[in-house]
C-alpha cells in the first residue's frame, strides 16, 4: 500500500496535463471537426502529455533502455492519431503498427508466457475473420492481419511481463494498457468496418487514451527510484 501511495504522490502530479487534455478532447469530440487542424492538435495532445510525463519523471530516474523505446512508441502512437484524423486510415495503421513494435522491443520476451499468447492470438484470428469480409480495400486485408499480429503480441508480451511472482505496480499498469490497447482497436475495426456502433468515440478513445497512460506508467521501475522516495520505503519496511 505504502509503495502504490508513494508512486502516485511522485507520478499524478505529472500527469495533470494528461488528465486535462483528455477531459478537453472530449468536450470537444462532439464536434464533427475531422481535418480541421485545431481538431487534430486536440486529439494528439493527450499523448504527447504522456510524453512530457516521462521527461518531468526523468529518464534517469527509469530504465532508460525501455523508456527510450516506449517514447518511441507514444511518438509513432501521436503520428497514427494524425495521420486517422486527417482520413488516412491506411498511413496510420502503419505509423501504429511502428507503435507496437516498439512497445514489442521494450516489453521483451522474458518470460515467454506462450499459454497467454496463444489464447490472446486465437481470440484476434476468431474477430479479424469475422471482419474480414466486410474489408474492401485490398491494402487494408493485406496490412490488417500484420497490423492485428503486431497488436496482439503487444499485449501479450505486456500481460506476461507483469505475470512473474514479483507483481509490480507499473508493471500490472502496463499490462493493463496493452489489455486495453486490444479493446480500442476492437472497437475501432467494428465501427469502421462491421456497422456503426452508439457512443463510438467514447468506446474507441477512453480505452486507448487510457491504455497509452498505462503504458506510460510503466516506465515506472522500482530499482530507479528517486532517493527520497527510496528511503521512504526503506523506513516503512
Amino acid at each position: 500500500m505504502g509503495t502504490s501511495v508513494n508512486l502516485a504522490r511522485l507520478t499524478v502530479p505529472k500527469l495533470v496535463p494528461f488528465f486535462t487534455t483528455f477531459v478537453l478532447y472530449f468536450v470537444l469530440a462532439t464536434y464533427d471537426t475531422r481535418s480541421q487542424l485545431w481538431s487534430t492538435i486536440v486529439k494528439c495532445a493527450p499523448i504527447y502529455s504522456l510524453i512530457l510525463f516521462i521527461l518531468l519523471y526523468g529518464v534517469h530516474n527509469t530504465n532508460p533502455s525501455y523508456t527510450y523505446k516506449i517514447l518511441l512508441g507514444l511518438f509513432f502512437s501521436s503520428i497514427g492519431d494524425l495521420l486517422l484524423n486527417i482520413n488516412l486510415f491506411e498511413y496510420g495503421v502503419v505509423a501504429f503498427a511502428a507503435a507496437q513494435v516498439a512497445f514489442i522491443a521494450a516489453f521483451g520476451f522474458q518470460p515467454r508466457r506462450w499459454d497467454i499468447g496463444l489464447a490472446m492470438i486465437t481470440c484476434s484470428l476468431a474477430i479479424l475473420a469475422f471482419l474480414f469480409g466486410s474489408i474492401s480495400s485490398t491494402i487494408l486485408r493485406l496490412g490488417l492481419p500484420i497490423y492485428s499480429l503486431l497488436l496482439t503480441t503487444m499485449a501479450w508480451r505486456a500481460v506476461a511481463r507483469a505475470s512473474t511472482d514479483k507483481k509490480e505496480l507499473p508493471k500490472i499498469l502496463g499490462a493493463i494498457g496493452g489489455v486495453l490497447f486490444v479493446i480500442s482497436d476492437g472497437f475501432l475495426a467494428f465501427n469502421k468496418f462491421y456497422t456503426n456502433i452508439p457512443y463510438a468515440v467514447i468506446l474507441i478513445m477512453v480505452p486507448y487514451y487510457l491504455a497509452e497512460c498505462g503504458i506510460a506508467l510503466s516506465v515506472v521501475d522500482y530499482k530507479y527510484l528517486p532517493v527520497q522516495w527510496s528511503s521512504e520505503k526503506k523506513k516503512g519496511e
